[in-house]
């Protein structure tokens, strides 16, 4: 399943930081899908839907539909969000191809739970993590947190490095290795210390 009704989540998000205003019909198909089910909760978790809703309920609206509307999106993502919004954020940062160090990045508890996801829907988020580390759109903090990103996989996942040899993780050991000589200290150090997990001998 592919949220191919993306411009409802990017109507909210305009709505706030573009300054727009908001399209009723965007709340409407959203709450209309409520009960697609936790991928659907997922996608909207992980472009904001949540968070920008919670922001656009403390604006006045000529539309009294509209406040109506926003509680109910708000109310059903809430409910879900957190058995969802870890990995379904992370998803959405990855999906960006712009990472920052959010906490799920440096969070123990956030490897040690959702290590298992990067192999679901055909390791789509192992897939596009490793497009990262090759990406010339990818600037050196994206690079640094991808290396560092893969190191905790690997130290969490029961698979390990073995991990790195799926079709999707194609060529990651190498360009880790390669960007241990990347001109940035940041990216270089990340890279040399995902290279020691990889290396360490686990089995």
């Amino acid at each position: 399943y592919v949220l191919k009704n993306f411009a409802h989540a990017q109507s909210l998000y305009n709505a706030v930081h573009g300054g727009h205003e908001i399209n009723p019909s965007a709340l409407v198909l959203a709450r209309a899908n409520r009960g697609k089910g936790p991928r659907f909760y997922g996608d909207m978790i992980g472009v904001g839907v949540l968070k920008t809703a919670k922001q656009l309920q403390r604006k006045k609206y000529g539309d009294d539909d509209i406040p109506a509307e926003l509680d109910a999106i708000v109310d059903v993502l809430q409910a879900n969000f957190d058995d969802l919004s870890g990995f379904a954020e992370y998803k959405g940062e990855v999906d960006s191809g712009v990472l920052e160090w959010s906490p799920a990045h440096t969070s123990t508890r956030f490897w040690k739970e959702h290590h298992t996801k990067f192999e679901s829907n055909q390791c789509e988020v192992l897939r596009a993590l490793a497009q990262l580390l090759s990406s010339p759109s990818s600037s050196e903090l994206t690079l640094a947190i991808a290396c560092h990103d893969f190191g905790e996989l690997v130290r969490h996942h029961p698979a390990g490095r073995q991990l790195l040899d799926l079709d999707a993780a194609r060529g990651v050991k190498e360009r880790l290795m390669g960007l241990m000589s990347h001109e940035s200290p940041d990216v270089a150090k990340a890279a040399l210390t995902a290279v020691q997990k990889v290396l360490v001998d686990r089995f």
